[in-house]
């Protein structure tokens, strides 16, 4: 009896793993965003997506003449530029 309980704990930990794996699946066409969807993001014109993406500093990924940024980076890159403001809404 012993052996069906370590059994099932080892069953319950390998479904853990699964479920762990399902959430860290990111799909690849979802990992970049191109200059006109990150303008579509942000509700700004490309040309404007285009411009911050050129900023200093930017995550930007050149490959031949595309230009895309990682969704992680994007996220990292406008969490530290988030500038609050007290007193006004």
């Amino acid at each position: 009896m012993v052996f069906s309980n370590a059994d099932e704990e080892i069953k319950k930990y390998e479904r853990i793993k699964d479920l762990c794996k399902e959430i860290n699946t990111v799909e690849a066409d979802k990992l970049f965003l191109s200059k006109e969807q990150l303008a579509s993001l942000f509700g700004c014109s490309v040309r404007a997506a285009g411009e911050f993406m050129n900023s200093p500093g930017f995550p930007l990924i050149k490959i031949g003449g595309k230009s895309l940024v990682n969704i992680f980076a994007l996220n990292e890159y406008t969490q530290q530029r988030i500038i609050v403001t007290e007193g006004k809404r």
